[in-house]
């Protein structure tokens, strides 16, 4: 579907959080990337391999650092943040070349507006697993903002083949 419309944001998925104040940026990073090393499925990336059989997708994973996308933003007192959001999302996802998740801060400070703003293709979530998701992220950058360390969980392997090209680094 995503090959046949690739400008399609028909899968983005939003994940927004308003915050109390302004994220630490270290700590949202270390979370993502801690969450992206235990969730393969977060890393992944897709290309269609057509042979004599016909058309296989293939997943291919790659390092949770490659695949770090965060995007800070600081706006004006005259910006809305609504038109800045909605056109993160609609930013459509390629599939073949782009992470499925990217993390956008947007900070207002004049009137002490703070938001952390996911962009997930719906490939690797939907409404449920959005909800684990968040409690997942949230809870490690809580015990990092505290000074704290994450336990660091083995990374899943659901959906992923044992094949060689497709082992989780």
């Amino acid at each position: 579907m995503q090959e046949t419309f690739p400008e399609s944001t028909g899968f983005n998925v939003p994940l927004i959080f308003r915050l109390k104040a302004p994220a630490d940026p270290a700590c949202l990073r270390l979370a993502l990337l801690a969450v992206l090393e235990e969730r393969p499925l977060l890393r992944c990336r897709y290309k269609c391999k057509k042979d004599a059989s016909g058309e296989d997708i293939v997943q291919i994973v790659g390092t949770a650092a490659d695949n770090l996308v965060i995007e800070h933003l600081t706006l004006p007192a005259n910006e809305q943040t609504a038109p800045i959001m909605l056109r993160f999302l609609r930013q459509p996802f390629n599939l073949e070349t782009d992470p499925p998740l990217r993390l956008f801060t947007v900070e207002c400070p004049h009137d002490q507006r703070y938001y952390a703003f996911f962009v997930i293709h719906h490939i690797v979530i939907d409404g449920f697993s959005g909800m684990l998701f968040a409690n997942e992220f949230w809870g490690k950058y809580h015990i990092l903002a505290a000074g704290g360390q994450p336990a660091r969980k083995r990374p899943t392997r659901p959906f992923l083949t044992s094949s060689p090209g497709n082992a989780p680094t």
